[in-house]
């Protein structure tokens, strides 16, 4: 049984009413503006000034122009603040790190991009907390280690401190300076008694040089305690030659005097290069010296340098009283 909205059997052609077009609007500077704002939340101060003057065109005032108002006005005074606080800054009369701070969190959070006085906020932010780490190491009851404050100084210059114009860099410059040359004299002297360490005047003249420089050490506004250390024991002389230690020579101990010995001066051979020092070493080994000493007779593996033998007969006319060694 059909209905009357059931269909009479009969086939109508379809009618094709004509499709109405959407009138595509362009959207006003202000529309756009307020969605980048509710977008992105960084609009440029241009892009929301020309919004405003579109919407003060208007016919009627709109709660979008009060907006716009309000967030400019936010802006202005924000800016104007914050570049008199960076100028203030710049001309050495520091902000604290909590300040910055929180200009850089005001910063991010307008409404309006400023990419410029964000970038100077966190330079001058890396600048403070790095002032604040030069503090930190200089404080008046220690002296601040030399390479504490060249480490420093790297990243001063990495944040972009001119050291002689900042506050606190002009302080701590001529320290790491005075520091720097001292370490730069102690590793030539090193370095020339590893080449040299068999010309016994040049080594002499290098452990007055030593000497000098260990007394400076204790005039410096620095510590150097790890290089002072290493210049000492570079200086140190060993052996019956009385050379300076040489890595490309090896030395064995004696397990009586605890002193060092070249394998070839106290005539012993040397270990292989894929050789093991402690397989190569006699053991419970007694020096010349110890043996003469002791008085006892040194078997060598082979003949021994004249210059040991001339240390072991200056040590013994020592012994007998007739001369120092």
């Amino acid at each position: 049984m059909r209905g009357p909205h059931s269909g009479s059997g009969q086939k109508h052609e379809a009618v094709h009413l004509p499709r109405l077009q959407r009138h595509q609007r362009r959207p006003c500077p202000l529309e756009a503006a307020a969605v980048r704002v509710h977008q992105t939340r960084c609009v440029e101060r241009q892009v929301l000034a020309s919004a405003l003057d579109a919407a003060r065109q208007l016919p009627c005032r709109t709660p979008e122009e009060d907006s716009l108002e309000h967030i400019l006005a936010c802006f202005d005074h924000w800016q104007r603040n914050v570049g008199l606080a960076l100028d203030a800054h710049a001309a050495n009369l520091r902000l604290s790190v909590v300040a910055l701070e929180q200009m850089a969190k005001s910063g991010v959070a307008l409404e309006v991009a400023c990419p410029h006085h964000l970038h100077r906020i966190l330079a001058a932010l890396r600048v403070e907390r790095w002032r604040l780490r030069v503090e930190a190491v200089r404080r008046p009851s220690t002296k601040p280690h030399v390479d504490a404050l060249l480490r420093l100084v790297k990243e001063g210059e990495a944040a972009g401190v001119v050291l002689e114009e900042d506050p606190v860099g002009a302080l701590m410059a001529p320290e790491a300076a005075a520091g720097k040359a001292w370490q730069d004299a102690a590793r030539d002297i090193m370095a020339s008694l590893q080449d040299k360490a068999d010309n016994p005047a040049f080594v002499a003249q290098c452990q007055g040089r030593v000497k000098a420089l260990v007394c400076e050490a204790a005039l410096l506004p620095v510590r150097v305690d790890r290089d002072l250390e290493r210049i000492q024991e570079a200086a140190r002389l060993y052996c019956l030659c009385r050379q300076p230690y040489n890595d490309k020579r090896p030395m064995l101990a004696c397990d009586h005097c605890s002193e060092w010995f070249h394998y070839d001066c106290v005539g012993l051979l040397p270990p292989g290069e894929e050789e093991d020092d402690d397989a190569v070493a006699p053991k419970d080994f007694r020096c010349p010296a110890c043996c003469l000493k002791a008085g006892l007779q040194y078997i060598p593996q082979h003949d021994l340098p004249p210059h040991s033998l001339a240390a072991l007969y200056r040590l013994g006319a020592w012994m007998s009283g007739r001369h120092p060694p």
